[in-house]
């Protein structure tokens, strides 16, 4: 059981303000991953607000639930993804599979600027020798503290491979001296 299930089900219940605490709480998150997937932030904002839109007006979308968060991000991902189907609105970026730039957003809400700016040239400097898929699998498990089922979910991915790819993206990152000290910084995240 996690602990946003409360939060869930009142607002499935029809507590507003339940609705209210679960936007605040995820949508700097979820703009971070849409934007590290390539999109444009713009593109990236109103697909979160077509997706609480959604949400709002269906509640009941939410009962078989059992994970808000990975829900959410699913959704989003969908919800970028047919919109690139659909036409041209993701960067170069994502259609030539060279970025998931972890760093962007994703610290935005834990410190102030020029720490975020001290520390996202950090993390970007230790993760640049990951591939963009070892990227955003560390970024899922690390960061957000995606299980691997989600995260294989997410990915389109087995169990196995999304536990391979991980594993190889620690081995890179140990094999350049720089697992401890990512580890660390991630730690001090939390």
């Amino acid at each position: 059981m996690y602990p946003e299930d409360d939060i869930v089900k009142r607002f499935i219940e029809g507590d507003d303000d339940a609705y209210s605490v679960i936007y605040r709480t995820y949508a700097k998150e979820l703009y971070s991953y849409g934007k590290g997937l390539g999109f444009d932030p713009d593109v990236v904002k109103d697909a979160i607000q077509d997706l609480f839109f959604k949400i709002l007006c269906k509640r009941k979308l939410l009962s078989e639930v059992l994970n808000i968060k990975y829900y959410l991000f699913r959704a989003l991902k969908n919800k970028l993804l047919n919109l690139q189907r659909s036409s041209d609105f993701a960067h170069e970026e994502l259609k030539n599979e060279t970025g998931f730039p972890i760093c962007i957003n994703a610290l935005d809400t834990l410190i102030d600027d020029e720490e975020r700016v001290s520390l996202e040239k950090r993390i970007q400097d230790l993760i640049s020798c990951l591939t963009s898929r070892q990227r955003e699998a560390i970024y899922l498990r690390y960061i957000n503290e995606m299980s691997y089922e989600e995260i294989a979910d997410l990915l389109n991915m087995t169990l196995p491979s999304v536990r391979n790819l991980i594993s190889r993206a620690l081995e890179r990152m140990r094999k350049n001296n720089i697992l401890t000290l990512f580890m660390s910084l991630v730690l001090s995240l939390s």
